[in-house]
């Protein structure tokens, strides 16, 4: 959590610069809806706990999923929108830990997020390209299931076969879009999610996994006053 607020100050300080310098000035800024449909790749890293070491998820494997994103301009170069997330991990057959072997694992997440387009250099002349930091909190549930009985439980220490709860979560992320016309485009991002997975059991456990989306942009809502200046 630290970490994302610090960068967010990072990313605000640079613009302050930007702005300063002239760059953000009498820009062209798109106030179009924007719909974001992407797949997700998440490489995770595991649960931890304050010690950072390994406590929930030792040995979790890169998982698939999807990725959705709304948003409209509120001011200025700043959207706001809403979220949909999933992934889903399949094989922990791995693990050291032999009551976490061939478990499954599936999270769902959801939220609003905060959108801070960047000011580019170029965007006056070629405003295809947009660069877009999004700041994303929310909740995640995430369900657990094993072939086996185990002390996997995040609420209680009675050993369940199907582990589900509800977590606080927090994503940052760093968007790069190309428009391919008026109406749609194509879209990259990575980012870092991160999810609070404390519990009886596991005290200070979070659980954080790197992803990387591609996919498509579509610019849903018409605006007559946007000069699109390169097509």
């Amino acid at each position: 959590m630290k970490k994302s607020i610090l960068l967010m100050g990072i990313v605000a300080s640079t613009m302050l610069l930007l702005q300063r310098h002239g760059y953000a000035q009498n820009l062209v800024v798109d106030a179009r809806d924007e719909l974001q449909i992407s797949v997700s790749v998440q490489a995770p890293i595991g649960s931890k706990n304050a010690d950072a070491k390994p406590t929930l998820f030792p040995n979790m494997k890169p998982g698939i999923g999807y990725d959705v994103r709304y948003t409209t301009k509120l001011f200025s170069r700043l959207r706001i929108g809403a979220w949909v997330n999933y992934a889903s991990f399949n094989d922990w057959s791995h693990s050291t830990a032999s009551d976490y072997k061939d478990a499954k694992i599936k999270f769902s997440s959801f939220g609003p997020t905060i959108v801070y387009r960047l000011p580019l250099p170029f965007e006056k002349h070629n405003n295809v390209f947009r660069v877009d930091v999004c700041l994303s909190p929310g909740l995640t549930n995430l369900d657990v299931n094993t072939t086996r009985e185990s002390s996997i439980n995040l609420d209680s220490s009675t050993p369940p076969l199907t582990v589900e709860a509800t977590r606080f979560t927090m994503g940052i992320d760093a968007h790069f879009s190309y428009l391919k016309n008026r109406t749609y485009g194509f879209s990259l991002a990575v980012g870092y999610q991160h999810v609070n997975a404390e519990s009886k059991v596991f005290p200070d456990s979070y659980y954080g996994a790197w992803s990387m989306r591609a996919g498509f942009l579509f610019r849903i809502k018409q605006d007559k006053q946007f000069k699109y200046s390169t097509l």
